[in-house]
């Protein structure tokens, strides 16, 4: 009876032994799970922008968006019956905050207000303009503008892109021809006109120069590729709209952007 008592006893203190070594464990990989998973609030040292952290979480503990709205409202001004007589506004950009680094923080973000044109509003003109960080990794950072608008006196909407492309370290603004090497510059003209010849074959815009600077302005790079953007009218009439071509790295001489970035 007693060797019996004993017995179960051991397996009791085993049983409880095994459970709480168990639990423990469980406990112990959850809570590092939760550390390793990103959230809104994942610390991120401002001081130094080549820490190795996912693009979204990165750029989120970077920026703030600003946003500006005028209601819809009618406005009696505008020709009778005409198609934008309702005007509202809505404008949303982004500013940037680099701790120790206000200079440099204050030159972008004055670029970035300046390219929502929230302080060149028009009367009479409704305006939808976005814009998006589409890159951001160590210290370079591209971001996208899209914009719309229509004045009440206008036949049609105007569409355009703008961009920015910019160092966090300076505040230096690239160009496409500081990013890429003379021979790849001649391949992205090449494949974006092959793009619009297919795109619009027995067109005017065949015989269109790509060679004007201020047609590649307008840019944005990924790890993948450089997508180059083109307003209304850029390239043609207004029914060609505005349209952006992404080109892989993959297919031109290049891997990756050089080492500025």
């Amino acid at each position: 009876m007693k060797k019996t008592f004993f017995f179960f006893l051991v397996l009791y203190f085993i049983a409880f032994a095994y459970l709480y070594h168990y639990e423990a464990k469980k406990q112990q990989e959850s809570q590092i799970s939760e550390k390793v998973l990103p959230s809104d609030d994942t610390y991120i040292d401002e001081n130094d922008p080549l820490n190795d952290y996912p693009e979204a979480e990165y750029s989120k503990n970077y920026f703030t968006d600003v946003h500006y709205k005028i209601d819809e409202y009618y406005d009696r001004t505008c020709p009778k019956q005409a198609a934008a007589s309702y005007i509202h506004v809505n404008i949303t950009y982004p500013q940037i905050h680099l701790t120790g680094n206000e200079k440099v923080a204050n030159l972008i973000n004055t670029k970035l207000k300046k390219l929502s044109l929230i302080d060149k509003l028009e009367s009479r003109t409704t305006y939808d303009i976005n814009a998006t960080v589409i890159y951001f990794k160590k210290n370079f950072v591209s971001i996208l503008f899209e914009g719309n608008l229509m004045n009440c006196d206008d036949s049609h909407n105007y569409t355009w892109f703008d961009t920015l492309n910019v160092n966090i370290k300076d505040g230096h603004q690239y160009k496409l021809e500081e990013l890429f090497d003379t021979k790849t510059l001649s391949q992205l003209h090449r494949k974006i006109k092959e793009h619009l010849n297919a795109k619009f074959p027995n067109t005017d815009i065949k015989d269109f120069s790509l060679d004007e600077a201020d047609l590649f302005k307008n840019f944005t790079i990924s790890d993948e590729s450089v997508t180059i953007y083109f307003s209304m009218y850029q390239i043609g009439a207004a029914s060609y709209g505005s349209m952006k071509i992404t080109l892989p790295f993959k297919d031109l001489t290049v891997k990756a952007v050089n080492q500025h970035i």
